[in-house]
């Protein structure tokens, strides 16, 4: 039987988070993209969230099944806590994945797809007991513990990466290099585009033909690093005084604003309250982006952030540090600065918005550098084939 004759398969995939940012958005591309009379998606998500409503609007099947106490939480902080929390997580963990390897035998799934490392540590289990496939899709590259990354990758049957480096920090990455495919995040070029028009933005912020808007976006919570911009705003605003800094992004899953209420106080102790604006979540990021002069994330752990591809996708020069640098080539499409570094940062933002034929042409090539390597539909067709080669077989 040929693959187009093959009747669909079901594949299972399970988000931890259930934003509709960052992984979540590539979770629903995938989704949305998958050739249906070939696969079949069916959604599992750790929690209620915006990423619900949003699939099932594309008709596609979707459970929530919540784990229990220290697994719920969100960032780090259950690995540094105490012997009793872990203890208590790793008895919640043996129960979910009963619950979950129930989930994928009744919806008789084929293949699970743990969106994010810890997607990859809650499902792995469950998948075994199951005895289902499972990819683990890494998108952001972090430091974590040896255990956990030696039981995510020894359940893991395929590990899919986004970009060449996003192992490094892995401990035991070349063996887990062993199973290793890459594809990389896609955008949507057509709706991030330099044709839509950002004037209404510009108008809501009070911008003038020449004043300049400096974007950043990103959840509020420390490692995207958007402090490092208000610690640089001072210097842009000493050259450009009439510029306004935009940082857009909402809370991270579970409602934690503390981040959020840090940055304002740093507006305040910096003495930029008036030129720094936090929006909170947008959703209107293509017009956002067609406002903007310049583009900046000052991340410290990323993978291949969306909201960079979506500004180079919309002509727009970035400025971003090493971990969101994966799709960014010094001094052709963008800046790219030393880690927590306001200096260089400020440096970099002035001298784009000082060069505006340099700037225009950094964004001319980021698009077409985008539209090169990054459509949605190279990378939908990426996992499809990872898919395919598991079930038949030739993925091992």
């Amino acid at each position: 039987m040929s693959e187009q004759a093959s009747p669909s398969r079901r594949i299972g995939f399970y988000d931890a988070f259930a934003s509709r940012d960052g992984s979540g958005r590539i979770l629903r591309l995938i989704v949305e993209g998958l050739d249906r009379s070939r696969f079949e998606p069916h959604v599992l998500l750790a929690r209620e969230g915006p990423l619900l409503e949003e699939l099932r609007e594309q008709g596609c099947p979707v459970e929530v099944l919540a784990p229990r106490g220290p697994l719920g939480s969100y960032g780090q902080g259950l690995l540094r806590a105490g012997l009793l929390r872990r203890l208590h997580a790793a008895v919640d963990l043996h129960r979910y994945s009963h619950r979950m390897a129930g989930w994928l035998r009744d919806q008789r799934i084929e293949l699970l797809h743990c969106n994010q490392t810890r997607a990859a540590l809650q499902a792995s289990l469950a998948a075994r007991r199951a005895r289902v496939p499972m990819v683990w899709n890494v998108l952001m590259r972090e430091r974590l513990p040896r255990w956990l990354v030696n039981m995510a990758g020894q359940h893991a049957d395929r590990i899919v990466g986004i970009s060449s480096d996003v192992l490094d920090d892995f401990p035991g990455a070349p063996l887990l290099r062993r199973k290793w495919s890459f594809v990389p995040n896609g955008v949507e070029v057509d709706r991030f585009s330099p044709e839509v028009d950002g004037s209404p933005v510009r108008r809501e912020f009070g911008l003038g033909p020449g004043d300049p808007m400096v974007l950043s976006a990103g959840v509020l919570a420390p490692r995207k690093g958007h402090d490092v911009l208000i610690r640089a705003a001072r210097r842009i605003l000493a050259h450009f005084p009439r510029a306004r800094l935009v940082i857009a992004g909402g809370p991270p899953p579970g409602g934690d604003e503390s981040c959020g209420a840090e940055l304002q106080r740093l507006c305040a102790d910096q003495g930029v309250a008036d030129r720094v604006s936090l929006v909170g979540r947008r959703e209107d990021m293509p017009q956002m982006l067609a406002a903007c002069d310049v583009f900046v994330l000052a991340s410290r752990a990323e993978g291949s952030p969306a909201g960079v591809l979506e500004a180079m996708s919309s002509a727009r020069p970035v400025v971003v540090t090493p971990p969101a640098a994966s799709a960014v080539e010094e001094g052709r499409v963008g800046r790219i600065i030393p880690l927590d570094d306001a200096e260089a940062l400020a440096e970099a933002v002035v001298e784009l918005l000082a060069d505006a034929t340099r700037a225009r042409a950094m964004g001319a090539a980021g698009r077409e550098h985008v539209k090169a390597h990054y459509s949605v539909e190279a990378m939908v067709r990426g996992y499809e084939g990872v898919y395919w080669d598991l079930l038949t077989g030739r993925g091992g």
